[in-house]
């Protein structure tokens, strides 16, 4: 008969080992999950940067989709290269091919602080109702064309759209957008107006603190840029219900100093 105080510890041996084995694995699942989220931030800023690096390009707007996607690409160094390398595309030169082969053609509005388009928003479109529905028209909308597109749609209903809350990155992308608007008044009030219309959504403020120092400082770039448009247009602006005021009250809402 074996010994009972044998059995008992051969028992917490195996109780022990069950949970240290256990620990192991949840200490393997949290370090994976770190990993993702470590992943997941630097393709976040990696993506970002790419961004400005294509507005600052001045790149079309299909140039500008290519730069981010091709955003985690690294050119090689001399000892990557293999010896049939000559022989093939390189995929970091894909957005120059791109730019190549489109240049017989019309090209397309650039990323610029100030885009000139003749192409017009849709009319007679049906109103999104709610952000998902947004989100998928916005994106199928030229960069040139967007100004025009929520101007179609009318600030009571960009108000109903994000009454509670605007996602960090779309707010960003409505920065990205509105830094390219053109020298018209009209422009300017849409813009102006859109902003203010979305400063009013309930957890604005919370959005404004998620945007990065980057996405942070185009928004100081668009405030200098609609103070800008105010010289010697005051008159007329106002006639619109557009004021210095207003583009101050604006900057205050996204933490510009």
């Amino acid at each position: 008969m074996a010994d009972p105080f044998i059995v008992a510890e051969i028992l917490d041996t195996m109780s022990n080992t069950h949970s240290l084995q256990a620990g192991m694995a949840s200490l393997d699942q949290m370090e994976c999950e770190l990993n993702n989220m470590l992943v997941q931030d630097n393709r976040y800023w990696r993506e970002n940067d790419a961004k400005f690096r294509a507005v600052a390009q001045n790149a079309t707007y299909e140039q500008f989709e290519d730069i981010v996607k091709a955003s985690h690409l690294k050119p090689l160094d001399k000892t990557d290269k293999s010896p049939n390398s000559k022989s093939k595309t390189s995929i970091w030169n894909s957005i120059t091919s791109a730019t190549s082969r489109k240049s017989s053609g019309d090209p397309k509005p650039l990323i610029s602080n100030e885009v000139m388009c003749s192409g017009t928003t849709p009319l007679g479109m049906v109103v999104p109702r709610n952000i998902d529905e947004f989100q998928h028209r916005w994106r199928n909308v030229e960069i040139c064309d967007r100004i025009g597109f929520v101007q179609d749609l009318g600030q009571s209903a960009i108000s109903k759209i994000f009454s509670t809350e605007i996602p960090p990155e779309l707010l960003a992308d409505f920065l990205y957008t509105f830094l390219t608007f053109g020298p018209s008044l009209t422009d300017l009030v849409v813009v102006v107006q859109t902003l203010e219309t979305l400063a009013q959504a309930k957890r604005f403020s919370l959005s404004v603190q998620f945007l990065s120092a980057m996405e942070r400082q185009t928004a100081g770039q668009l405030v200098e840029k609609l103070r800008a448009g105010l010289v010697d247009r005051q008159q007329d602006l106002a006639e619109r219900g557009v004021t210095e005021w207003q583009i101050l009250l604006i900057a205050k809402k996204f933490l510009v100093e």
